[in-house]
């Protein structure tokens, strides 16, 4: 009795549809959303809002950005102070409780000489202040010029 081999073809597999750079898009994508995500829910964590301080605006992302400016502690408002600030300037730009927000930073800035990264973070801020053409802005006109003196 002899044992013969055989070989079995197996049929071909279809090439992928998913590339290696719409992978990597998906991937940066998905990370980007659970950072900003993450950071939201961080930012609301530790503050706790009476019913009717903030009515909420069906936009999640100015909820939570709007829990932060009012009701955030310092240092949360310090550690996401980018994106308030660029949030603000750049997509919610007429909404007041932002830009309280942004007021209690430049106190922030202005008071504290341990700020992170203080003076160029001042000047980007009253830059920022500057820019607005907004009537909410307005009054924080006054601090980005004490802002434009901070070393």
């Amino acid at each position: 009795m002899r044992i013969e081999p055989v070989f079995l073809v197996a049929p071909r597999t279809p090439a992928s549809d998913v590339s290696r750079r719409s992978f990597l898009l998906v991937g940066a994508t998905f990370a980007c959303g659970v950072s900003f995500g993450g950071a939201c829910v961080f930012a609301s964590g530790g503050a706790r809002l009476p019913d009717d301080a903030l009515a909420p605006t069906g936009d999640a992302e100015l909820d939570q950005l709007r829990r932060l400016a009012i009701d955030g502690s310092d240092a949360q408002l310090v550690q996401h102070r980018l994106l308030l600030v660029s949030w603000t300037f750049s997509h919610y730009c007429h909404d007041a409780a932002l830009w309280r927000g942004i007021g209690r930073l430049c106190d922030l800035v202005i008071a504290d000489a341990a700020f992170p990264d203080r003076s160029r973070f001042a000047r980007a801020l009253a830059g920022v202040i500057e820019r607005a053409e907004v009537p909410v802005a307005a009054p924080l006109q006054q601090r980005a010029q004490a802002l434009r003196s901070v070393r």
